[in-house]
């Protein structure tokens, strides 16, 4: 997906540059001599780093269509902070990234009984602010002069490129949901999930039905199922049911890649503890090499003491550091992952520790 998303900016970069200096009237030496260099310089600064605010504009945009077709905030989150629209808290995320980032999850509210849930104004919300915000500066550039039009012209790309960057991949899916109901129930239970979980429930206690897919091995149907299919291994992980995470674990690798998830982060250290526990050397030392080398992954790895407890115990063979890394119980309080990750990795400390015991 991200190699037809640099594509699609790349080829939408060309055609905006070649349709402003058509539109003016102009070849591309004569705009560079018409306008100082320092001006120049400067407006392609402003416009580079107005990526952040359309990023936010974007998350913005998903919010008031969501909250016109009825969706309630479940969290809006700008870079590592966050706010619990939940429980009306800000919290700062321990996240290490190296981009910016935003995020608005909404879930719907309950309908009437018959009345379809509303889904495309809130897919399409940041679309439609992004797409709006850049037609406006473009279209502004063919009115002003010199300097002026220049950089209405800058300041149209980058909400531009990021409509065209986030349209593969929000279009996909609207037109997925569109075209199969069992998507669209998938995906409306990915947001009844998330808020119920920022409520502070943990896995074992969302409802049974949410995981109807999964147990009729219909969840594949669109990659939509990968987040239904994340939940139910954490799950079964809870409830230390390992044979069954193992189980949906391998049922994971037969459909998709997890290192290309955007939920790579929880599941390479969810699959590194079952590696470790079922004693899979290679495929263990293999990917604590990739957690490793992959900075996001790493980070999620580190505030995982439970995985790091079991690959030190059952991979390194190293029992006094085990015992050194269970001992360390009480940093739990002071990482910063959901209540029901913090609960999962309480019981599979408390698990090992009688294990090793």
């Amino acid at each position: 997906m991200k190699l037809k998303q640099f594509f699609l900016v790349f080829v939408s970069f060309i055609a905006l540059s070649f349709g402003y200096l058509v539109g003016r009237n102009q070849t591309f030496d004569q705009l560079i001599n018409s306008i100082p260099l320092i001006q120049l310089v400067i407006v392609m600064l402003i416009a580079v780093y107005t990526q952040y605010i359309h990023i936010m504009l974007h998350e913005s945009g998903h919010f008031l269509f969501g909250k016109l077709t009825g969706y309630r905030l479940v969290f809006f989150q700008l870079s590592n902070i966050r706010y619990d629209a939940i429980n009306k808290k800000i919290r700062r995320m321990s996240i290490n990234q190296s981009v910016f980032k935003a995020q608005c999850v909404m879930t719907p509210s309950t309908n009437k009984k018959g009345l379809q849930t509303p889904y495309f104004l809130y897919l399409a919300g940041g679309l439609l602010v992004n797409l709006i915000t850049a037609v406006t500066f473009y279209t502004g550039s063919f009115f002003l002069q010199g300097i002026w039009s220049f950089s209405a012209f800058a300041l149209s790309l980058p909400p531009f490129l990021l409509f065209f960057w986030y349209l593969l991949e929000e279009g996909t899916l609207i037109r997925t949901i569109s075209q199969s109901e069992r998507a669209k129930k998938i995906f409306l239970k990915e947001l009844n999930i998330k808020a119920l979980l920022e409520a502070g429930q943990t896995f074992e206690d969302l409802p049974a039905d949410y995981f109807d897919e999964i147990e009729q091995s219909i969840f594949t149907e669109s990659r939509l199922g990968e987040y239904l299919l994340l939940v139910a291994y954490q799950r079964q992980l809870s409830v230390l049911d390992f044979e069954k995470a193992e189980q949906l674990r391998r049922q994971y690798d037969q459909h998709w890649n997890f290192l290309q998830s955007p939920y790579a982060r929880k599941l390479a250290s969810a699959n590194l503890f079952l590696y470790a526990l079922f004693g899979r050397y290679d495929a263990a030392k293999k990917l604590s090499k990739q957690i490793d080398q992959r900075r996001e992954l790493k980070t999620y790895y580190e505030q995982s003491i439970a995985v790091q407890a079991a690959y030190s115990f059952f991979i390194k063979i190293d029992i006094n550091q085990t015992k050194q890394i269970l001992k360390n119980k009480s940093a739990l309080s002071q990482i910063s992952v959901s209540q029901a990750e913090l609960q999962l990795q309480k019981k599979l400390l408390d698990w090992l520790k009688e294990y090793i015991d």
